[in-house]
């Protein structure tokens, strides 16, 4: 695996060679075809979109400079406050979302919310901290023009400085967070930073990186490697889904990431189809019992749900929500678990059952 910044740029443009140069448009996972689709979403869909936007329209800002979440837990220093601030990143990827049926108001919101973060915000680039920046990024696809044009050069230096911050400090890691389910989710904040730049060189870098995180964190047709670490498919699930979204944003850009097929021949539908049993309900798997990190007992003895018992098929469901968008073959599970994360349905339309 290259460790320079130059190898890296060197299999970027390897890939973009062996690619069409498809003009890359400056949205992260909305483009035109998504919006179509949102904007024409079912009536029952719709009132569901605005129901969860009512919610939010007299919310006061949460914003922070600086939140942290990673390794903490409820009721523990600044884990609380922080965890309230990136809930609102949800609240108001839903505001903007609503505003696309063309109420002014949750647009009005959702940019207020949105800029204040874009004002104060300084990105630590830990990815367990910041991977629910996916929803501002989402949030700004869905907004109107109109609406978030006074607000476009602080966004657009907002997301090119994720993607290059990112991208930057690849040749530093050390350890498994290289390599496990951390680095996932930083493959996925660089690849929704990148393609909402629409810059190509970025994009190619990204892409670079995720085909080389491919075959160290992925056994070919198991699971990921956090599964020898910890024991877990709650971890397999966690490191999964954010390479599917990242692949959901390059397939609304044209391109096949989820193909992909690494050099030790993993894939990501391999390692979904290992998967799959457990949240059918086919296997089971007794959480955390032999995970080598002391901080997953530490949550197990401070109750939080998850750390105990058996795997709970639910907590696949946003997994598969996504996998489906990328591979047909798993619209079953989706029905049998749904409704998980419903938010998809309007860009991204279930497929007839």
């Amino acid at each position: 695996m290259p460790t320079t910044r130059r190898a890296f740029l060197g299999m970027a443009a390897a890939i973009a060679a062996t690619r069409p140069a498809v003009a890359a448009e400056p949205y992260a996972l909305l483009g035109p075809d998504q919006l179509a689709a949102l904007r024409g979403t079912s009536a029952s869909l719709r009132g569901s979109l605005t129901r969860w936007a009512d919610r939010h329209l007299d919310a006061p800002s949460k914003a922070r400079a600086s939140v942290h979440v990673e390794g903490g837990i409820a009721g523990r220093g600044d884990y609380d406050a922080s965890a309230e601030a990136l809930r609102e990143l949800s609240a108001i990827r839903e505001l903007a979302l609503a505003s696309a049926f063309g109420n002014e108001a949750y647009a009005a919101k959702a940019v207020a919310l949105l800029a204040r973060w874009l004002e104060i915000y300084r990105p630590n680039f830990n990815p367990i901290d910041e991977t629910a920046f996916e929803n501002l990024f989402v949030a700004w696809d869905a907004l109107p023009e109109a609406a978030r044009a006074p607000h476009a050069a602080r966004y657009a230096a907002f997301a090119r400085g994720f993607a290059q911050g990112y991208l930057d400090r690849l040749p530093t890691l050390r350890g498994n967070t290289a390599i496990n389910n951390w680095h996932s989710h930083r493959v996925k904040i660089m690849a929704l930073a990148a393609f909402a730049t629409g810059d190509m060189r970025l994009i190619g870098e990204v892409r670079a990186a995720f085909d080389a995180h491919l075959a160290r964190t992925l056994i070919p047709d198991g699971p990921s490697n956090d599964f020898a670490e910890r024991d877990a498919i709650h971890y397999v699930v966690y490191n999964l889904l954010p390479l599917c979204v990242a692949c959901l944003a390059a397939k609304a850009h044209g391109q096949d990431w989820y193909a992909t097929r690494a050099t030790n021949g993993a894939t990501i539908a391999g390692s979904l189809d290992w998967t799959l049993p457990y949240a059918t309900g086919e296997k089971t798997h007794a959480e955390f019992e032999h995970s080598k990190v002391r901080f997953d007992f530490e949550r197990r003895n401070a109750g939080v749900a998850g750390f105990k018992g058996d795997f709970e098929p639910a907590k696949a469901r946003d997994l598969f929500v996504v996998a489906a968008r990328l591979d047909p073959r798993f619209w079953p599970i989706v029905r049998k678990l749904q409704p998980g994360n419903i938010w998809y349905d309007a860009p991204f339309p279930r497929a007839a059952a």
